[in-house]
This record gives C-alpha cells, structure tokens and sequence, in this order.
C-alpha cells in the first residue's frame, strides 16, 4: 500500500469538508437567501454533488499524487471538451433570431443591459408610494381642464428590461400630447408580477381615492394568477448562480453555460413540471382559477361602477404565440358576460407581425416581454380605439 504524503491528506479532508458545508442553509446565508434549494429534484442534484466530493475526497486520501494527476487530467478533458462546443456554437450553430425555436439562446449578450434598465426602473420605483415606475401623484385634479388616465398593469407597464420610451403607456402619452385644448395626466401604474387580483386590491384600498377620468387596464396572459403556485424556473439565467458560474468555471466559456440553460430548463419543463408554459396550464388557467378570477373581475367592475369611473381592458399579447390567443379565447367570454368593454389586441399583433419571430418581437432573446414593435402598435391601437369611442371625451377638431 502506497505511502501518502501529508499535503495529499490535506487536500483530501478539504475536499472531504467541502462535501459537508455545501449544504442548503450555507447555500442560502452566502447568497443573501437569494440561491434557494426548495424543490426536491435541486435537492437531490445537490445531495449527488455532495457525495462526489465525498468519494473525490476519500479517492485523494487513499492514492494521493495519483488521484491528482488523475482529476487533473479530468479536468483537462472537461476544458477541451467545452473548448470544443463553445467553437461550435459560434462558428457551426450559431443563435438564429429570426426562429421561434431557437435551439438555444445566448443569454450573457443581453444579462448585462437588462440588468442595467431594471436597476435604474427599481431606483424610480423606490420614490412612488406604491412602488410603480411613475412619479406620485395627488388624488385631486390640479385643474379643471385637466383629464386623468390611469392605466394600471404588470411590467408591461413597469417595464421590464425596456427603456421609459419604450413602454406602451408612455408613448400612448406621447401621442396625447398632440392635442392643444385639452390636457392629459396618464399615470403609468404597475409593477412586475401584478396580478388582476393583486390590482384589484389596489384599486380597492387605494386607486379609488384619485380623481380619475379613464381606467385602462392591462390585461396579460398570466393575469389570471391567483397567487396559489409561484412560478418555477429550473435554472434562472440571470439568478446569482449563474452570474457566478458566468464569471468564474464558465468564464471562457459563456456559449456553453447558456446552452447547457436551456436545454437542462427544457427538460425540467418537460418532464419535471418547471416553466412558464406548465404553469399557465396547470394552476394559472385550471378550472379553478379562472372561476376565482371571473368572480375577481365582477368585483372589479363593481367597485369601478360605484366610484363612477369609466374603464376598458386591454388584452396585451407579446407576440403571435398561438398559446396567448388559447387562453386570450378563455377570457374574453368573462368580459363579455358581465358586459365589460374590452380590446383585445392579439388579432393585430398576429396580422401586423406574423412574419417575425417571437424573439424578434421581444424586448430581447432572454427577455419575452414586449420590444418596441409590439408597444408601439399597442400605443396606436389603444389611441385609435379611445378617438373613435369617444373615450376621451374631446372633439376631433381639437388634435
């Protein structure tokens, strides 16, 4: 039996303790609770990756030097092997935007611009009361000649990973101002993640109190969500995790780390039950919801009926996805069972953009909320059908 040398069994019991602090807890604390193993299939891959150091370390213990040069030359392997597929993914199968289904997406081109927008969004939205990307507001008209639309979403309206210019609201104000007898004050209210209920509540404890002339409400796919299931994405791409590996294992190789995302987040999706897609279907638009969220919508429209405030829904699709016109169709007959004025804009998007991609229409191929094709006819769609139903209250000859 070989004889091994005191630095070996150091490095061994290393990598041995390395087996043992790697756990749930300290995952959590270095991350700020950021990095949160909760769903059992994370933590089984971490229990595996827990008893793999813990055979590296006894393999390192009991042959030494050789188990080093051993691992080493894994290693090697590892490194020639990513060389190998980051060269090919550049050079042999490179990202397609112009397809719906990519093959994969280089996500680290766009983390870093994303990242910068969001931050200065969440900066402004420290100074609203409520949290929403917009100045406040007072509850009174500072003028009689002044008419208040307020237009109340998700991030869609806060706008997530677009410039201020970019949010549909903002250039429906925009067009607004072409009128010189009659101002307009739009108040850009919604964060990421308001759900109807979540916007109903607001409205119910707060929105009623302002002096409101028009409510346009903002209607999008996952609206419907009742708060009962969060959403679950196997590996976040832009999460603290991924930032890590991005700047240090995979820092020559950012292709591969974004090419392994996707197809390990494709197949906890299609077999694990993770995604977006999977939770629509299963909890966002069961049975059950949406008979939550008809119940939530009648409330709605009675608190904005007895408050005197006129409003409309605008259905907002983000692309031609034929998924949002599914569940568009599972909506729509609420509205007009309780008689509520809706526009639903997916027949535009789908006539204006049916030759474009998804990712061509998004803000950008990591990011599915809307670019500035889709906002921009959402701004002219909405402009148009406020003229032509008179919702704004003004003469024509005024613009």
């Amino acid at each position: 039996m070989q004889r091994v040398k005191k630095k070996y069994k150091y490095i061994g019991y290393f990598v041995i303790s390395l087996s043992i602090i790697l756990n749930q807890f300290v995952i959590r604390v270095i991350s700020v609770d950021e990095i949160k193993i909760e769903e059992t299939e994370k933590q089984i891959i971490l229990f595996i990756i827990q008893i793999l150091f813990f055979l590296f370390g006894l393999y390192i213990l009991r042959f030494g030097k050789s188990a080093i040069q051993n691992l080493t030359t894994l290693l090697v392997s590892l490194f020639f092997t990513f060389s190998v597929l980051e060269l090919s993914l550049v050079w042999l199968f490179p990202f397609n935007i112009k397809s719906s289904s990519p093959g994969w997406i280089p996500y680290h081109k766009f983390i870093d611009n994303e990242s910068r927008i969001n931050k200065f969004h969440e900066f402004n939205s420290k100074k609203n009361i409520y949290s929403f990307n917009d100045i406040n507001h007072t509850y009174k008209k500072c003028s009689k000649n002044l008419y208040r639309i307020a237009i109340l979403g998700d991030s869609f309206i806060w706008g997530d990973g677009v410039e201020d210019s970019v949010i549909w609201s903002r250039k429906l104000e925009k067009k607004l101002q072409v009128f010189t007898n009659q101002k307009f004050e739009v108040f850009h209210w919604g964060y990421r993640g308001m759900s109807t209920l979540q916007q109903y509540n607001f409205f119910l404890t707060e929105g009623y109190k302002y002096d409101i002339d028009l409510l346009i409400l903002g209607f999008v796919v996952n609206d419907p969500d009742m708060g009962e299931r969060d959403l679950t994405t196997f590996i976040h791409y832009n999460s603290k995790a991924s930032y890590l590996l991005r700047k240090t294992l995979f820092y020559f190789f950012p292709n591969s780390l974004d090419f392994l995302t996707y197809y390990i987040n494709n197949f906890a999706n299609q077999y694990l039950g993770y995604g977006y897609v999977n939770w629509l279907e299963n909890y966002v638009y069961s049975d059950e919801s949406i008979a939550k969220y008809s119940k939530t919508i009648r409330n709605f429209d009675k608190l904005l009926k007895k408050n005197n405030i006129p409003y409309i829904i605008v259905m907002t699709p983000e692309s031609h996805n034929p998924m949002l016109e599914k569940y568009f169709n599972k909506i729509t007959p609420i509205f007009e069972k309780y008689k509520i004025r809706y526009l639903n804009l997916f027949p535009t998007i789908k006539s204006h953009f049916r030759a474009f991609s998804f990712l061509e229409l998004a803000t950008s191929p990591a990011n599915a909320h809307p670019g500035p094709l889709v906002t921009t006819v959402y701004a002219e769609e909405v402009y148009k059908y406020l003229l032509t139903n008179n919702l704004l209250k003004i003469s024509l000859s005024n613009e």
